[in-house]
């Protein structure tokens, strides 16, 4: 899926925020142009930081998993050691 989330539009001379459910002025411009404008800096910026968060939750969960296999493979190691005692 790589479609992005535009949560800012612009229609007339304003730019709204919509949730899905309802639509919020954000500001009013002099021209449609200026608000396209924004509306469309603002989904950028929107999507950007948007991304950062999936990246840094990836990264979260990609050092849980290498501690994990790290942990694993020392009790695994610690299991084949009391094999080879017995």
């Amino acid at each position: 899926m790589n479609s992005k989330f535009n949560p800012y539009f612009a229609s007339d001379n304003y730019v709204y925020f919509t949730d899905g459910t309802e639509e919020i002025i954000i500001h009013e411009f002099d021209s449609h142009i200026g608000a396209n404008m924004v509306s469309i800096l603002l989904n950028e910026a929107y999507n950007h930081a948007y991304q950062d968060g999936l990246n840094a939750s990836i990264s979260t969960n990609y050092k849980e998993l290498v501690n994990k296999i790290l942990f694993l493979s020392i009790e695994n190691r610690k299991l084949k050691d009391q094999l080879k005692k017995e």
